[in-house]
């Protein structure tokens, strides 16, 4: 950007990598952007005011390996590849690649850090405000979280953090995402509609999401009533809705007032 902000392209398709990586980044004081498939990759990296390109290798459309061919063929950007399977001797082939370095998942905030203060053009790393910034965010991620260790006690917040990579920041990130979507309302609709094929898939993804942030019980009633829809079971499902539903209710204002 003209701003002096370094611009940091990430080309991701996971969804929550993607979140992690921009909310890392954002904290440091960079501008992100994003694509979630190659192609849209390939045409913001070839843009003139990104300063630097992550890029993970297993891509719906183009590969990260294609990508980074094509950008080569016009642009010395610098391109570090995201990879799940870090293997020896895989630098020198990356490099044969065009790729400038590597960093393996799961990404670690520092190294990811490190790694973008090694590649970044010296005038777009920033001074010191950042760290302020940070320190104000987490500083309100650790009164969220102590709110809501207030209003659900039980809460399993040890565990729903190292699925965060530990940050609380990022977790704050995931409640509001939580309490935003409008998967209540819709496991309503399903239910009345007695569509439940697409009510399992509902209380599936409910189930992942409330474990992930450690609301145990909540995950467990989505659990119990995801086998029931694939089974058609809906005599029971029926009898458990009331419960479900009060149950995320008492999670959503839990949040709401932690938030």
């Amino acid at each position: 950007g003209g701003n002096g902000m370094a611009k940091i392209l990430i080309v991701e398709d996971e969804a929550k990598i993607a979140r992690f990586l921009e909310l890392e980044l954002k904290h440091e004081g960079y501008e992100v952007v994003h694509a979630a498939d190659g192609r849209t990759g390939l045409e913001l990296a070839l843009q003139k005011d990104v300063d630097l390109v992550l890029l993970d290798i297993m891509l719906p459309g183009l590969s990260g390996i294609e990508v980074c061919r094509r950008v080569r063929m016009e642009s010395q950007v610098p391109i570090i590849m995201l990879t799940a399977n870090a293997l020896s001797g895989m630098r020198e082939m990356y490099m044969e690649k065009g790729f400038t370095d590597y960093l393996s998942k799961p990404i670690d905030g520092i190294k990811l850090e490190k790694k973008i203060e090694k590649y970044l053009p010296q005038k777009k790393i920033l001074p010191m405000q950042k760290d302020i910034y940070k320190e104000n965010v987490e500083e309100d991620s650790k009164k969220v979280l102590s709110r809501l260790q207030k209003n659900i006690p039980e809460i399993k917040l040890a565990e729903a953090l190292m699925y965060c990579a530990g940050s609380e920041t990022f977790y704050v990130e995931c409640l509001k995402e939580f309490c935003e979507n409008r998967r209540k309302e819709l496991i309503q609709q399903l239910f009345d509609s007695e569509n439940w094929n697409e009510y399992a898939v509902q209380v599936h993804g409910l189930k992942s999401a409330s474990r992930t942030l450690g609301f145990e019980a909540l995950g467990n009633l989505a659990e119990q009533m995801e086998f029931a829809a694939k089974k058609q079971e809906t005599a029971y499902i029926r009898e458990k809705f009331e419960d479900l539903q009060m149950e995320y209710e008492r999670v959503l204002k839990a949040i709401a007032e932690s938030l």
